[in-house]
């Protein structure tokens, strides 16, 4: 973990190769940056560099077949 305070929480994610992550609903919305690898975000793939911002409220499916390095802050938008 990066950061963490009641409002907002900041962490760097690793995604081993061929993760498959379940459903996630974020009530607050989050940010995320890829920094290395690529993310499947509900089918769309997602290379080093993008940058996601998704409202409060939102859901996704976060998978990863080569792997990839992940900074997320969540909290803040709600």
């Amino acid at each position: 973990m990066l950061f963490e305070a009641p409002w907002e929480r900041v962490v760097m994610l690793r995604l081993t190769p061929g993760h498959a992550g379940a459903a996630e609903t974020w009530p607050r919305g989050f940010e995320l940056f890829v920094v290395e690898g690529e993310a499947v975000i509900d089918g769309t793939t997602h290379r080093a560099g993008a940058w996601l911002r998704l409202p409060p409220g939102s859901s996704l499916v976060l998978a990863s077949q080569g792997g990839a390095l992940l900074y997320r802050k969540t909290g803040h938008l709600g």
